[in-house]
């Protein structure tokens, strides 16, 4: 709630600009030719645990097969791995259908430590 998503540096395809990813209707799409990342700021620190798309009403040569989902608890000055699919993962060929699973993730925070690791502090924590 009250998130922006947006494209660092990319140009918003009219009709398909990156709000659409996160609009919470499967009948809009996020297209960016360039493949730049998507970045989905929140208005305050937001703790998940799972994620899943849907996949778009035309085009599934532009579905993901390969991604990362990545953290920031600095504004997006620093990032951490937080989920990463590296093999292709067999995305449905059907439109406008939920993927066939939920990807898990820690639900945690990721924050610098002293010395400028990444650590993972539970959600208990907080």
């Amino acid at each position: 709630r009250g998130a922006i998503a947006f494209v660092p540096h990319g140009n918003n395809t009219q009709g398909y600009e990156p709000q659409r990813a996160i609009d919470g209707n499967t009948q809009t799409q996020w297209y960016e030719p360039a493949l730049r990342p998507l970045v989905v700021r929140f208005p305050c620190p937001t703790p998940f645990d799972q994620y899943s798309f849907f996949t778009a009403s035309d085009a599934p040569e532009r579905d993901p097969v390969q991604w990362r989902l990545e953290g920031s608890n600095d504004r997006g000055l620093s990032w951490a791995n937080l989920h990463r699919v590296s093999l292709d993962h067999p995305t449905p060929y059907e439109r406008y259908k939920l993927l066939d699973r939920w990807f898990r993730v820690p639900q945690c925070w990721w924050t610098n430590a002293p010395n400028n690791e990444q650590v993972c502090r539970s959600t208990e924590e907080l």
